[in-house]
């Protein structure tokens, strides 16, 4: 900013887009106390010149006060502009955090003008919501130093306020684990790290990708885990993390090479193939059911056979047996359930298997045609399927 604030910490956070950054100031003071209140800065290209990134707007939140560290995350999405302030007090509680909402021309041309402010559905001390924040589209998912991680879906209504859908913690219910302490969102995938988390043999740190229930509502679902490629006895997985489309970039602070501790590393990742299509092929014909993985709608023709279209080439291993874990052509690799006698699928990931009273049906062979991305699945030991529903987690 000009003039420049001492200790102001300007440049902590910064999120980018074609036309604006955002910087923030999380310890900027306060003008009646001077205590870290926080305030964020928005430049935009062009202004003042070609190529100049001009400042156009400073921002606060409408209830300021000195600590809140205002600043310390900051997520754009196209017009939507989320701040953290991690030390927020909400009523009576100390420093349990909050994300402000901020509309770009709400109350006027360019301005950005404060229109919710968020914290966690039971509010406790020190538990710091806001220590790591994703913006994307309609989406928002925060971190928080008590390692849970919130979802938070903006409304299709006028309003567009925004409501907390799902709290994600640990699934192996493990502490002081660092879980959520970064966070990544794009599209159906969130990336969440938990830099502290023991693994067998590839040191500390693991990442845990959650994927959209396809079905179509708002629950996020527990789908795979990332760890290091190799074996340092620890690493710190998941310090930070970049997600960029099928691509996951995931910093490891403390990982080791040739005797040297805590020299870092980055690892990469690409995330899985997503699937385009879903095909039940019956007695009737081609019947489309799903453009996603997952509930398969009530089939009213016995179901020959399953065909699956990925969005891009998968691992197809031709060589001599065994099909690898990772091949598409895996059986191992789909898991195909039908509700129990309760009549609900309790079924959500391929990690824990069949929940509840589910019951799995049987994947017998997978053939693949590589020129269409396109898996058909042999099913039931060679019988047709019945009618009724089904889920299919492709793991």
């Amino acid at each position: 900013p000009t003039p420049a604030v001492y200790h102001s910490f300007f440049g902590y956070s910064l999120a980018l887009n074609e036309e604006l950054l955002i910087v923030g100031a999380p310890f900027y003071g306060h003008p009646q106390n001077n205590i870290s209140s926080g305030r964020v800065f928005v430049f935009a290209r062009n202004q003042g010149g070609t190529d100049n990134w001009g400042l156009i707007k400073e921002i606060v939140s409408n209830d300021a006060a000195g600590g809140d560290q205002f600043g310390i995350n900051v997520s754009l999405s196209g017009d939507t502009l989320a701040v953290g302030a991690l030390n927020e007090n909400s009523g009576t509680t100390v420093r349990n955090g909050a994300v402000y909402v901020f509309r770009r021309n709400q109350g006027g041309l360019d301005n950005w003008g404060q229109t919710q402010k968020i914290t966690s559905d039971l509010p406790v001390d020190e538990e710091q919501f806001g220590y790591s924040m994703q913006l994307d589209g309609n989406t928002l998912v925060v971190g928080s130093f008590l390692e849970s991680a919130y979802v938070f879906e903006r409304t299709p209504d006028t309003s567009g306020s925004w409501r907390q859908t799902q709290k994600i913690t640990d699934p192996d219910n493990l502490s002081n684990i660092g879980f959520s302490w970064q966070v990544a969102s794009q599209g159906d995938t969130i990336a969440i790290s938990a830099s502290g988390k023991p693994t067998s043999t590839h040191g500390n740190g693991t990442v845990l990708l959650y994927r959209r229930d396809p079905s179509g509502n708002t629950a996020w679902h527990h789908h795979a885990n990332l760890v290091a490629s190799d074996s340092a006895p620890s690493g710190y997985l998941g310090t930070s993390l970049y997600l960029n489309n099928d691509n996951i970039f995931v910093g490891a602070t403390g990982a080791y090479e040739w005797g040297t501790a805590f020299i870092g590393k980055v690892y990469h990742y690409t995330l899985p193939p997503r699937v385009t299509g879903l095909f039940a092929q019956t007695n009737k014909g081609t019947i489309d059911i799903t453009p996603e993985s997952g509930s398969l709608a009530t089939v009213s023709s016995p179901i020959e056979q399953l065909d699956i279209e990925f969005s891009q080439q998968v691992n197809n291993y031709e060589g001599a047996p065994p099909i690898p874990l990772n091949d598409v052509k895996n059986p191992e690799n789909y898991l195909l359930v039908r509700p129990g006698l309760n009549k609900v699928f309790e079924t959500t990931s391929c990690i824990t298997g069949a929940d509840g009273d589910d019951n799995i049906i049987t994947v017998n062979s997978v053939s693949y045609d590589s020129d269409s991305f396109t898996a058909t699945l042999d099913t039931n030991n060679g019988a047709s399927l019945p009618t009724g529903d089904y889920r299919l987690l492709v793991c």
